[in-house]
């Protein structure tokens, strides 16, 4: 175990899939509960469709008519409909729906397509408060079901937890976390998030940016939730304490609570208005990031400090290990871009992922990785050693290296690479 100030810095992007294996809790689990956990609120009082099911149903005819399992929507299994449209399209198009059926004739809150569009007429049937009703359950179960095995973290992450506390040891760490749980801040024998207990508060913290960046400079690990956490949220302050930040922090500013039951009591009880983006539409302010308006979102503090020492991060520091990242993002893949771009002749990257299943890696064929995207990085990784060398998922799960060492693979998963390799991920970075 090396001095703290002898320690050289690693840059983590922690995806779903770093946990997936000891949670089991999938974009598709998550597509499904929310299905069946909103069906109470109805396109119109006098309709039995719940919103939910009325997105759903739109996804499943438009891109699911092709399926070997097609039948009505009102027939199909919910895991063959989850391959089609997730809970983050569903959310999507709620936000759409609450920019469309408001009435308004303020420019600012009008879309364009608003305006040009007869989208007006199609959904203007659709119940307002369902809608609104609807954001605010989808993001209640996403966030319990998250909380739910953030509970079990002692019984389920032994190898999540034997990874990062194996590459503590060894460096300092500035994890960016797209996960919404704290099983990082659990593993860590210590880390610096910028926020700060408040005085006169057992329970709630404040963030502040310059602790947090303090915390960056020095060789301090830092631990950044790039969507937001269960334990974030508003702030339950007392009555006279109402405007005590007024001035400091904005509406959209997240506090942090200690534990989850504080955090969702207030969030349950307290009813946060929602904004809108540059171009009109609808966003519902929450305590993580859902959806595909998640750039018009990072505006959120600390989101928005996070995010910027996430890139300063990326163009700063060469050594960078990507675990359980399904390249979904587009504004993450193209800092990532700009990883590859600052570091191509001197980069030292590793990507963990898991491969679902064979697949050869054959030239102008069929990419190995999905998405596309990832793909894509891989590439760039391994410059000209790359996929069209048709090596088989099944031949690489001690891993794939650069011939400079420079960049590295494994799609065997993190659960296998903790159990069998971890020594060979400690090595690389030295």
């Amino acid at each position: 175990m090396q001095n703290r100030v002898d320690k050289k810095k690693l840059t983590i992007l922690l995806g779903a899939g770093a946990v997936i294996e000891a949670t089991g809790v999938s974009t598709a689990s998550i597509t499904k509960k929310i299905i069946k956990e909103c069906k109470e609120y109805k396109v119109t009082p006098s309709n039995r469709q719940s919103v939910v099911d009325y997105i759903c149903k739109e996804y499943w005819e438009k891109f699911g008519k092709n399926d070997p399992e097609y039948t009505p929507y009102s027939k199909a299994k919910l895991d063959v409909v989850a391959k089609y449209v997730n809970f983050e399209d569903i959310f999507h198009v709620v936000e759409l729906l609450a920019g469309y059926t408001l009435p308004s004739a303020v420019k600012e809150y009008t879309t364009g397509y608003k305006m040009f569009t007869k989208f007006k007429q199609k959904f203007s049937h659709v119940d307002r408060i369902s809608i609104t009703s609807t954001a605010h359950k989808i993001i209640n179960v996403i966030n319990d079901i998250i909380a739910e095995y953030n509970e079990e973290f002692t019984l389920k992450s032994d190898y999540f937890r034997e990874f990062l506390q194996k590459l503590e040891e060894e460096y300092i760490l500035n994890i960016f976390n797209l996960n919404y749980d704290n099983w990082c801040e659990q593993s860590l024998s210590s880390f610096d998030d910028g926020f700060r207990t408040i005085s006169g508060y057992k329970k709630l913290q404040r963030f502040s940016i310059d602790e947090y960046r303090k915390a960056c400079e020095n060789n301090i690990n830092t631990v950044a939730h790039l969507h937001g956490s269960i334990l974030m949220g508003d702030a339950e302050l007392k009555r006279d304490d109402i405007n005590r930040f007024a001035y400091e922090d904005d509406n959209d500013c997240l506090y942090k609570y200690v534990d989850y039951k504080s955090a969702a009591n207030y969030r349950l009880k307290s009813f946060r208005s929602g904004s809108n983006n540059q171009a009109g539409e609808s966003l519902f302010a929450s305590n993580i990031i859902t959806g595909l308006m998640k750039t018009d979102k990072l505006l959120w503090n600390p989101l928005m400090e996070y995010e910027h020492h996430f890139y300063q991060a990326l163009t700063t520091n060469k050594r960078l290990l990507i675990v359980g990242y399904g390249f979904p993002d587009k504004y993450i893949n193209k800092m990532l871009w700009r990883y590859q771009a600052k570091n191509y002749g001197d980069r030292k990257v590793m990507l963990i992922t898991k491969a679902h299943e064979e697949n050869d890696w054959q030239p102008r064929i069929e990419p190995p990785l999905t998405p596309n995207s990832m793909t894509i990085f891989s590439e760039l990784m391994f410059r000209d050693q790359g996929w069209y060398r048709r090596v088989k998922f099944s031949d690489v799960e001690q891993g794939y290296y650069s011939s400079d060492n420079m960049a590295a693979l494994y799609t065997c998963g993190l659960k296998t690479v903790v159990e069998k390799y971890m020594n060979d991920i400690l090595n690389f970075y030295k």
